[in-house]
């Protein structure tokens, strides 16, 4: 790891860190690599050199200390190493938070900037045409073109038999139609009118859950769970989406506090999981947005996630 340069690391396809997978990855991610730790001393050296690659530069020194101060109140603190290695790591998953938080801004005013620039070449090229020697001739072609059209409307009555006349009593006579039909529809809806059906709910997938996230023992497996979010619009899906790191780290709060570390989930823990999920998600937002959570373990037909970053998607069917 100390080998390994920043230039190196797992890159998402718009080009930034991905620092999920830097942190969470279960054969080289910082986090596994701490809660692997034997001693207390393994503990803390795994750690300082994890802080110090990732905080490297000139204007991180403050918060290096920061963070290594924080670590050094840990390891004082004392207890057992499983304990002390879930501080840390909730030391590191901030930090990783952080990391993405920056990533997701920088993307989108690099967007934001590539907006303003093909604004502004449109606009340049509008202004080209709104000189006087283009506009000029354009507006005659214009002209030309709007009373060749009237004349072919007048022939076309002409010929057909119809005079400008009757022509016109027909189109007072559409406009009296139109108008009624606009009263009509305006009037409230009848008690024989079914009602409108409801929409149907947004799903939200996201990246597969690894549970437990470290094994007791080397022959123990780990399994792989899905979870689906159901919202009622796509704002509330964008809003949920804005706060990946922070719904993410729900997701496995609610998997410690519920699903078991030694043996499979029972259906009855599922359910309790899907609820505690529900009420945890919600928490975090401004409003109750999650009407419904689904976890299905992996190789069931219910198991669907998104599989490519930012890991945060809805089914397109």
């Amino acid at each position: 790891m100390a080998d390994n340069p920043k230039a190196a690391w797992p890159k998402t396809p718009d080009g930034t860190t991905d620092w999920q997978y830097v942190f969470e990855d279960p054969t080289a991610g910082f986090i596994p690599l701490i809660a692997r730790a034997q001693s207390t001393d393994a503990l803390k050296m795994i750690a300082t050199v994890i802080l110090q690659k990732l905080f490297s530069r000139k204007n991180d020194v403050d918060e290096l200390h920061l963070h290594l101060a924080h670590l050094g109140s840990i390891i004082e603190a004392g207890g057992n190493i499983e304990g002390m290695a879930a501080q840390i790591n909730t030391l590191m998953r901030k930090v990783k938070n952080e990391r993405i938080e920056k990533a997701r801004v920088y993307v989108e005013r690099k967007k934001a900037g590539a907006a303003i620039d093909r604004r502004s070449g449109l606009l340049w090229r509008i202004s080209k045409l709104l000189e006087p020697r283009v506009l000029v001739p354009l507006g005659g072609l214009v002209v030309l073109a709007l009373s060749g059209l009237i004349y072919m409307v007048l022939q076309s009555a002409v010929g057909t038999g119809t005079s400008i006349s009757d022509a016109v009593v027909e189109l007072d006579q559409a406009k009296k139609q139109a108008a009624k039909d606009a009263e009509q529809a305006s009037l409230p809806p009848s008690d024989t009118q079914q009602p409108a059906p409801e929409a149907k709910p947004i799903l939200v997938l996201f990246q597969s859950v690894r549970w437990p996230q470290v094994a007791q023992f080397t022959t123990d497996r780990p399994q792989y769970y899905s979870v689906v979010l159901s919202v009622k619009n796509w704002e509330q899906k964008v809003e949920i989406c804005r706060r990946l790191p922070a719904v993410m780290d729900r997701f496995y709060s609610s998997f410690s506090d519920v699903m078991p570390p030694n043996r499979p989930a029972r259906d009855a823990e599922i359910d309790a999981l899907e609820k505690d999920i529900v009420g945890a998600i919600n928490t975090i937002l401004p409003e109750s947005y999650v009407t419904e959570a689904a976890v299905a373990r992996y190789g069931t037909r219910e198991f669907r996630i998104s599989p490519r970053p930012p890991y945060c998607s809805s089914p397109s069917n």
